[in-house]
Formats: C-alpha cells, structure tokens, sequence
C-alpha cells in the first residue's frame, strides 16, 4: 500500500492534527490490515480500537427514554405557564396599586442632629474610627488571600 516514509509523514500530522479525513482512513486502514513493524505495534492497537469503535452499536433504546421524558415535558411547560402568570399577575398589581404599596414617613432629621460642636467631633471621630476599623479589615483579609495564593503557587514553581 504506501511506504514507511509516507506512513510515518502521515503519523506525524496526524498526531499534530493537521490530516484530514481521508488521510486518517488511510492511516487506520493500513495498521489494520497491513503488517506493521515492531516500533509501530502501538498504533495498531490504537487504530484497531478506532476502527472497533466506528463499528460498535449502542444497546440503548433511545426511543424509550424520550417517551420518558414527555410527561417531564409537559408537566415543565405547566410550570412555566403558572410562573408568567404569577409574574404577569404580579406586575399588574404593582402597576395599578402604586399608593398601596409602602407610605413612606417623613423623618425628623433634627432629632439626629449633635447639640454642639464637641458631640459632633465626637460623633465624627466615632465615624472615622469605624471606617478605619473597616479598611484595615479588609486590608488584612486581602493580606491573608495573597498569602494562600503564594502558597498554592510554591509548589507548582518546585515542579516546573
């Protein structure tokens, strides 16, 4: 059929991925039925089990299972109408009562207001330490992460 040379340019595009069909059938139809050498007895076995494969018949009943899946079918269908109505329902009444919904209160702000300039720096200050509090939080959390991805990646760099 052809020749080592061809063979082997054949099996070295086909392992780059660059034959096309007809190529691979050529490949599979000489280790299949030609004698191979010893160094190639591996592709035989791998192109025996492509061509074993093309000719296997699945023992499934397909058509039993889609009969399965009808009534699952027909009962999500159901779902999915009682859901657009709910969804449809809703947003009409959401429409049609806006005044039903939540009334909002006026809020007397001077209530929250300080009575002097110390209760508002103290006030102030309470807020700022707060908002420190929070930063260095998330400061440490982020320092903590960075931490377990170096960790992660130490052992990788070992390998390479």
């Amino acid at each position: 059929m052809k020749n080592k040379k061809q063979i082997k340019a054949l099996l070295e595009r086909y392992f780059a991925g660059e034959t096309t069909l007809a190529e691979e059938q050529t490949l599979r139809q000489y280790f299949t039925t030609e004698e191979v050498p010893p160094e190639w007895s591996a592709y035989r076995d791998l192109f025996g089990y492509f061509a074993a494969a093309e000719t296997e018949k699945s023992t499934r009943d397909y058509a039993s299972v889609i009969r399965q899946l009808r009534p699952r079918r027909r009962w999500l269908s159901y779902a999915a109408a009682v859901l657009l109505l709910l969804a449809a329902t809703t947003g009409i009444y959401l429409r049609l009562a806006p005044e039903e919904q939540a009334v909002a209160q006026t809020i007397n702000w001077e209530q929250y207001e300080p009575a002097d300039e110390r209760a508002a720096a103290q006030l102030l200050n309470g807020a700022l330490k707060r908002t420190a509090n929070t930063l260095q939080d998330g400061f440490d959390f982020t320092a903590r992460e960075v931490r377990v991805v170096e960790s992660i990646g130490k052992p990788l760099k070992k390998t390479k």
